[in-house]
């Protein structure tokens, strides 16, 4: 009785973990996505997360069947294993990708895109007209 209810209480972590990532995730795209070509940016989005969603467990099914045939000592944690290396290599892949904005071919980073200082603007807004 009590593995029912320490079940039912991962599942309930789990699945509330799983909604609150996909919808942090989908504010992050609007809100990083231009005014004007938002509803592109939100296709492309949501395009992208039905197909990571349809390949994923297709793709686990694959590595789990070869890792059985394989029948190597420890081929039960070979999925995880595979997963585990992909999402290590997550913050590397997110180091070389650039996220900010360009103003008068001058790259802003990210963590200043959203709030100009004056000084920034004055500098090379203003001086610019």
């Amino acid at each position: 009785y009590l593995q029912s209810i320490a079940l039912a209480i991962c599942f309930g972590i789990k699945n509330i973990g799983a909604s609150t990532s996909f919808t942090s995730s989908l504010v992050l795209v609007n809100m990083s996505a231009p005014t004007g070509q938002l509803g592109a940016v939100n296709g492309v989005g949501q395009s992208l997360s039905s197909l990571v969603r349809g390949i994923g467990p297709a793709l686990g099914g694959i590595i789990w069947a070869f890792s059985l045939q394989l029948n190597f000592p420890g081929h039960q944690v070979a999925v995880f294993a595979v997963a585990a290396t992909i999402l290590m290599m997550v913050p590397f892949l997110y180091e070389r990708v650039y996220l900010g904005k360009k103003i008068n071919d001058k790259l802003i980073p990210a963590e200043n895109s959203g709030m100009l200082e004056a000084s920034f603007l004055e500098d090379n807004l203003l001086g610019s007209m």
